[in-house]
């Protein structure tokens, strides 16, 4: 799961710096989660 992924190998500070869009995904899962219904809408 791509959610999971990105959550789960997110880190500060990481050297390698050729996923730079890991940050800005993990916001927008975390918003779309938290605005969620119990339906996952």
């Amino acid at each position: 799961n791509h959610l999971l992924e990105q959550i789960e190998s997110f880190r500060v500070g990481d050297k390698n710096r050729d996923r730079e869009d890991d940050l800005l995904d993990t916001f927008c899962y975390g918003v779309a989660i938290a605005l969620g219904n119990s339906k996952g809408f």
